[in-house]
């Protein structure tokens, strides 16, 4: 018998888009991902991240970047994900105080609080968020992993 996972890091859809849709980014994003299955970790989220990354999927049609008939679309709504859920609303208070301090968006609060409130680093693709991360918590952009 394995033993139970433990939560690794928290990513951001930034991430999970990129172990869905080969993209700038895939491929180590995948390869972080493998490194965290071999340790027994598993990376988790707040359970919104399902929503931005079906708006995203949903861009990348509108673009013309996916088909209608793209395989991943068939795994719809929770993509076959290995994820850690967990709910947005407890985060709410503490991701208020991260945005306004670090002058980042609510949803991006949410995925640092989390992090912060688990005491995992956070990983996502965005720098520029990661920048004005640095400072609160232990943040991982996929160029520096």
């Amino acid at each position: 018998m394995s033993a139970k996972p433990h939560i690794g890091a928290i990513v951001d859809t930034s991430v999970v888009v990129k172990w869905l849709i080969n993209e700038p980014g895939s491929d180590s994003a995948l390869s972080q991902r493998q490194q965290w299955q071999a340790k027994n970790l598993v990376p988790a989220a707040p359970d919104f991240l399902l929503v931005e990354l079906h708006n995203v999927l949903w861009k990348k049609l509108e673009r013309g970047d996916i088909t209608p008939d793209a395989p991943i679309l068939s795994y719809a709504p929770m993509f076959g994900l290995d994820l850690q859920w967990f709910p947005f609303e407890p985060l709410l208070p503490m991701a208020w105080h991260v945005a306004c301090h670090c002058h980042i968006s609510m949803y991006d609060a949410l995925y640092a609080s989390l992090a912060q409130q688990l005491r995992v680093p956070f990983f996502t693709s965005d720098t520029r968020l990661a920048d004005r991360l640095h400072q609160v918590i232990t943040v991982h952009t996929l160029a520096s992993v």
